[in-house]
């Protein structure tokens, strides 16, 4: 029998995909090296803990926290079926993955439910091609803290964009995107926490955005995300779901103390006339005036047309 486990231990573990089991009580008891590649948590790490502990912690497409409001292995054991969908997954660094995932239920001789297999396999919205970051690189056209595009590099992303706006009428969005009391994390903790926050913030904004869609950074604080064939409506959806992600991710200080941040963005549709200096203007403005309404949230112009129209 040992042999026989040892057979399928190292059968999943040459599995391209990331693989694991759960029992009853939701622990996991089996993590095979592909999942320990995509979330950077080692079997070490893994074996014994609850699924349902804050470990990988499942977020659906919108952001939501699938553990609290509904749970992918319940769904699955409690119906005896299998259930598959996009989710985010928590990489050990904070960072928020996408991925894909199919779960099987387990039962036993009799057909009782003794736990659950989950399949996953990173599903990226945007394909890296090495090449081209070094050559980026060599531009001067990546920050080098947090491998995102650089202000210089963002503001080429936006002379395009408004060439096509002009000549084609394509539309398109930019969200100013700010860490809300980032300083305050140097000041609690220490300058090295505060890095890891930024960052982990950096790679999950990135890794969220579809492939033709552009995060980089903007000035020393702040993010700037361009996202292209987009209505107003369409840009709060996607701000509002990157705002959520980063609501439910946090990075590990030590055990049982964690570091949580929110997002607040100020957001605006592209106009005919727009330049540059106006559009990211006009960014920041919403930005500064939402932030005196409060933090994690979202803003556009139409929250604050009333308001000018009355003065």
């Amino acid at each position: 029998m040992l042999g026989l486990i040892e057979f399928y231990h190292q059968l999943f573990d040459s599995v391209h995909e990331g693989v694991y089991f759960i029992d009853n009580q939701k622990r996991i008891l089996h993590w095979n090296k592909s999942a320990e590649r995509i979330t950077g948590y080692s079997e070490a790490d893994i074996i014994g803990a609850r699924c349902s502990g804050g470990i990988l912690t499942h977020l659906d497409r919108n952001g939501n926290d699938l553990c609290m409001l509904n749970c992918v292995f319940n769904k699955s054991m409690c119906t005896c079926s299998e259930n598959s969908g996009d989710v985010y997954i928590r990489h050990k660094d904070g960072h928020r993955v996408p991925v894909r995932i199919h779960i099987t239920p387990v039962t036993d001789s009799k057909g009782n439910i003794v736990g659950a297999i989950e399949v996953f396999r990173e599903n990226v919205f945007r394909n890296i091609d090495e090449e081209l970051i070094e050559d980026l690189k060599k531009a001067d056209l990546i920050d080098s803290f947090t491998g995102l595009a650089n202000q210089k590099y963002v503001e080429m992303k936006l002379r395009s964009s408004l060439e096509h706006k002009q000549k084609h009428n394509i539309s398109f969005g930019i969200i100013l995107i700010s860490v809300d009391d980032l300083r305050d994390i140097d000041e609690i903790f220490t300058h090295e926490i505060e890095q890891q926050v930024f960052n982990m913030v950096a790679r999950t904004l990135e890794g969220n955005v579809r492939s033709w869609d552009l995060v980089g950074r903007w000035g020393e604080e702040d993010f700037l995300a361009v996202v292209s064939h987009i209505n107003q409506q369409q840009l709060v959806s996607v701000a509002n779901k990157l705002r959520l992600i980063i609501e439910n991710s946090f990075v590990e200080v030590h055990e049982q103390l964690v570091v949580k941040v929110t997002l607040t963005m100020g957001a605006t549709v592209s106009m005919p006339e727009d330049t540059i200096q106006t559009i990211t203007g006009r960014a920041l403005y919403i930005l500064e005036r939402g932030k005196a309404y409060g933090h994690n949230l979202v803003f556009t112009d139409e929250d604050f047309q009333e308001t000018e129209s009355s003065n």
